[in-house]
């Protein structure tokens, strides 16, 4: 019988497995017709005691073996399961059997002998023999999947269940497509249960992987490129790990990044890594890429801007100009200074566009700074752009800097990338000033200031605010709020060059960290300072 879904909830059912998902219950906004891979589904299931090892299928009337004896493919010859039994050249097995298996061993020779994975464990003949057993199914809402023999946490065998038609207008990609790209898909799962000793948070790891493997394999396919839409549209961190989420598929663009970055042995020596460690927290990817975590997160977020009509493909992502999505720009800029807040997520990244005029050229610079809040960490980068091949990337100092033009710009974009890897809301202040770039003989600003600190830190009930001032001119000090708010103005008119203080007492302000800004002709800066009620 065919499988249906049924609002508000679906039913990701087949006649070996029954997983059930409340909509309501999880509250989720971007829920799909059908599930990409209903592997994520089957392991939370058995986690979450919801679920057992299903029993592999019996109704089974036909089996096929690959040229090299890696794969048995199951099919029927009658009834719903069927696949099209048209068979061209006459060898007594359906085309789409013979697909199967050409395409099965493909992926065996690209993941196994080229690009060095360990084959799949055995399951010691379950299926006939000792090959990767591949059941061909009328799935309806899902490409495929694979399912593990042993319900513990760890290594296991596995076997596989394909659509066996991929016919069904839900499916982005349709027909022998579909199949091409579901084979090197669930097989590479089965290459993940060798290395699986903790199944806790790892599904969007898997799925990233699976999506980017697919591509690899067949590079022509493009399926994941109607997900990418999930990952452009959706604030989730990079390790959304959530089973029925398109979110994770789209998010396959971290591993292309990683990939064409760094090599395919990236891929194996995270997986090797994980197992090795048992553990499935992305934290532990600093220990891996070359650059670590952070620096590879903020470079990935640039890479991202690079996408759709800003493709690149000599620099960035090689597919970038097929993209139908790119990041959006959560700010627009268009004057010469500029402060506001930003809150992220772990690992997600925010773009503020400043656009310039055409009085601003070489010899202008750009004043960046950005206040964390609340203890978060980010990585910043500056993008100046003119087009998507004349541009200049440009890491942001922590304490601030001034970065010089060098030529005239359209436009720079701040990229704010959070580099946490804890489960949290973070803040943070920016600060953009457009400034005329004077250089001395060491091509260093020659109008800069600084502010030495508060004095108590933290306070009750007054602190010293001290700093300096290279020369004399107009001065406001200005305090803020965690929020970002101005919560009182200190001072506001013309002081000499030299060292400076002004005592702040809170009036009927709350405890809790403020941000001390101080705007010259010369400058702004920002200091922060723990009033302690």
């Amino acid at each position: 019988m065919r499988k249906k879904i049924i609002s508000p909830i679906i039913y990701f059912s087949i006649a070996l497995f029954s997983i059930t998902i409340n909509a309501e219950e999880h509250q989720y906004d971007n829920a799909v017709t059908y599930i990409k891979c209903g592997t994520p589904q089957i392991m939370e299931s058995i986690l979450l005691g919801t679920a057992k090892i299903a029993v592999r299928p019996t109704d089974i009337d036909a089996t096929a073996v690959s040229s090299q004896n890696h794969f048995r493919v199951h099919y029927n010859t009658s009834g719903t399961d069927a696949p099209d039994l048209t068979d061209d050249n006459n060898n007594g097995i359906p085309d789409y059997v013979d697909s199967s298996l050409v395409y099965l061993e493909y992926a065996w020779d690209l993941m196994i002998n080229q690009l060095g994975y360990p084959p799949p464990l055995s399951d010691e003949g379950k299926g006939g023999g000792d090959e990767v057993d591949v059941y061909l199914k009328n799935l309806s809402n899902s490409y495929g999947y694979a399912q593990p023999d042993k319900q513990l946490e760890t290594s296991t065998s596995s076997y596989i269940v394909i659509e066996n038609d991929f016919s069904e207008s839900i499916f982005e990609t349709h027909g022998y497509d579909a199949l091409r790209v579901t084979t090197a898909h669930e097989f590479f799962h089965t290459i993940h249960f060798n290395y699986l000793t903790n199944w806790r948070n790892i599904h969007w790891w898997m799925e990233q992987t699976s999506t980017w493997m697919e591509d690899r394999a067949w590079d022509d396919v493009n399926d994941y490129l109607a997900y990418l839409h999930y990952f452009f549209n959706q604030f989730y961190p990079l390790d959304h790990n959530i089973s029925y989420d398109s979110y994770m598929y789209g998010a396959t663009l971290w591993v292309h990044y990683l990939a064409e970055s760094f090599g395919d042995d990236i891929i194996k020596d995270i997986w090797e890594h994980l197992s090795y460690y048992e553990t499935t927290d992305i934290s532990a990817f600093d220990e891996v890429i070359p650059i670590g975590l952070s620096s590879a997160f903020a470079e990935f977020s640039v890479w991202n801007y690079f996408t759709e009509d800003r493709a690149n493909t000599n620099d960035f992502y090689h597919d970038s100009d097929l993209f139908k999505e790119s990041v959006k720009t959560d700010l627009s800029i268009n004057k010469s200074t500029a402060m506001d807040t930003l809150y992220s997520k772990k690992l997600t990244s925010r773009y503020v566009e400043i656009l310039f005029g055409e009085e601003w050229g070489e010899n202008h610079a750009l004043r960046a700074h950005v206040t964390p809040l609340n203890g978060g960490s980010f990585v910043n980068s500056v993008i100046f752009y003119n087009n998507p091949y004349d541009y200049r990337i440009h890491v942001v100092d922590p304490e601030g800097e001034d970065i010089p033009f060098e030529k005239y710009w359209e436009k720079a974009v701040l990229i704010n990338s959070n580099v946490n890897t804890i489960d949290n809301t973070y803040r943070c202040i920016f600060e953009t000033e457009i400034i005329e770039y004077i250089t001395g003989i060491e091509e260093e600003p020659l109008y800069t200031f600084s502010i030495q600190g508060t004095y108590p830190n933290p306070f009750n009930p007054a602190t010293t605010i001290s700093f300096i001032l290279p020369e004399s001119g107009a001065v406001t000090v200005h305090v803020f709020n965690s929020l970002g708010q101005k919560v009182e103005n200190l001072f506001d008119g013309h002081l000499d060059a030299g060292e400076k203080s002004i005592i702040w007492k809170p009036n009927n302000l709350s405890g809790g960290v403020y941000l001390i800004n101080i705007k010259t002709s010369m400058g702004t800066k920002t200091t922060k300072t723990l009033y302690l009620k």
